[in-house]
């Protein structure tokens, strides 16, 4: 178990997100560019950012599957062009750090910014260089979301596959601050994660955190085909422990993956 030690600022997933866009992106040649998921995710990490109301340091993203729309739009419009031209706009919104890009246009935040693309681990990847960051005094305050999209082509190949037979599909943004200091406006504390873990079962991952009414709760994710849907539940963790719970443990088994603990405490 890596002990970490910092603390959640604010927290926000697209379907708690209700600001208007053209309040959070004035510029409306901006918004014109901006499609899909990279619109989805954008507004959802510039509201949680002026939740927050911090100042800040690093922008960090993560995703499984990136902007798969604007992948499949540049790919068609290369094929129906018999592979002569291609739109330079579906090719720049398809690449995996365009949320990022945006949001540090958006922010005038031009420090660290990196996006991390490692299928089921993507967000806790992304958590851990963000708690690297604060730990070595590198940034005070870490803007970090993750975002994925299904689109029609890609569930019809994963059903015709089988995969929805034993698994859920899924799709949205999740963003959050993780910032050195408590602060007033603190949801919970990351105190720790655990990489590559043995596949345990809902009872055993309770029973080894003592997970029940008294100490705690449980997020065990193991059937989704959603590779950040641990984002989620960093964000119903959050919630929970400020509403009240002292501990709430994640567990996060993506197929053919390694499974991730994260554990988040009040403060």
């Amino acid at each position: 178990m890596i002990e970490l030690n910092c603390y959640i600022r604010g927290s926000l997933s697209s379907v708690q997100a209700s600001a208007d866009i053209k309040k959070l992106i004035p510029d409306a040649m901006l918004r014109r560019r901006i499609s899909g998921i990279t619109r989805e995710a954008v507004s959802t990490g510039l509201e949680c950012a002026a939740r927050a109301g911090l100042p800040l340091d690093a922008i960090i993203t993560a995703t499984g599957w990136g902007c798969l729309a604007e992948s499949e739009k540049f790919l068609n419009g290369f094929k129906e062009s018999d592979e002569m031209s291609a739109s330079p706009s579906a090719f720049m919104q398809s690449t995996f750090n365009s949320v990022g890009s945006y949001l540090a246009q958006v922010l005038h935040c031009h420090e660290y910014n990196m996006t991390y693309v490692n299928r089921g681990h993507s967000f806790e990847d992304a958590v851990l260089d963000a708690a690297m960051l604060i730990e070595d005094n590198e940034a005070a305050n870490v803007l970090l979301g993750s975002y994925d999209e299904l689109t029609p082509s890609q569930y019809g190949i994963m059903e015709r596959m089988g995969f929805w037979r034993k698994y859920q599909s899924g799709a949205g943004a999740a963003f959050m601050v993780l910032s050195k200091e408590k602060g007033s406006n603190c949801l919970a504390r990351l105190s720790g994660m655990e990489f590559n873990c043995e596949n345990m079962s809902e009872a055993g991952v309770a029973g080894r955190f003592n997970c029940n009414m008294d100490n705690g709760e449980l997020i065990y994710i193991n059937n989704q085909m959603f590779p950040v849907a641990s984002s989620i539940g960093f964000v119903q963790a959050a919630d929970r422990i400020s509403s009240g719970t002292g501990k709430v443990v994640i567990y996060n088994e993506f197929p053919g993956e390694r499974p991730v603990i994260s554990i988040l405490e009040c403060i």
